[in-house]
């Protein structure tokens, strides 16, 4: 359960209008990997209507229907993950303790805007030790034989087991 609270808010911070993208080429019969930062309505061909050549079939990228889906991809999740706090709080039997002496603000409803509804929940994980504020991935480069980095290796983390009690986890 950890690991999809944790895997949800990443999402959330990784939904960005700037995504990766990925080419691979045979380039003198070895397999070459590029990887180059690209505009999601370009990924997705969301193009502006009417600007779109026949011929290429590119056009003006459409930032503001990308930014829509995007803040609806935001939305969505921080509204999953407060509503997964939400029950985290009221099986523990600490809405009341954290809303009065930690939160001390309006508590937000389930579908008003992400961040309010994100920073809930992120303080809320931090104060049951569900979550630290410290935690980060550790990474390490891929390079092929000529130096040339072509991917980053996600290292599996070393569990801390203070944080494993607030899920019932040992």
């Amino acid at each position: 359960m950890r690991d999809v609270v944790k895997k949800l808010i990443k999402e959330y911070y990784d939904t960005d209008i700037i995504v990766r993208e990925m080419v691979v080429q045979q380039q003198q019969g070895r397999q070459v990997i590029n990887i180059f930062p690209n505009l999601a309505a370009v990924k997705w061909n969301l193009f502006v209507k009417g600007t779109v050549d026949r011929q290429t079939g590119i056009g003006d990228p459409d930032v503001d229907r990308t930014n829509q889906i995007l803040e609806a991809r935001r939305q969505q999740k921080a509204e999953q993950v407060f509503a997964m706090v939400q029950d985290i709080l009221k099986i523990q039997e600490e809405t009341e303790n954290f809303n009065t002496d930690i939160w001390k603000n309006t508590v937000p409803k389930p579908n008003d805007y992400h961040p309010s509804l994100i920073q809930y929940s992120q303080r809320a994980l931090f104060y049951l030790k569900i979550l630290t504020p410290f935690e980060y991935d550790t990474t390490e480069d891929q390079i092929d034989e000529s130096g040339i980095e072509i991917a980053t290796k996600l290292l599996p983390k070393q569990v801390d087991k203070e944080n494993l009690e607030g899920f019932g986890e040992e």
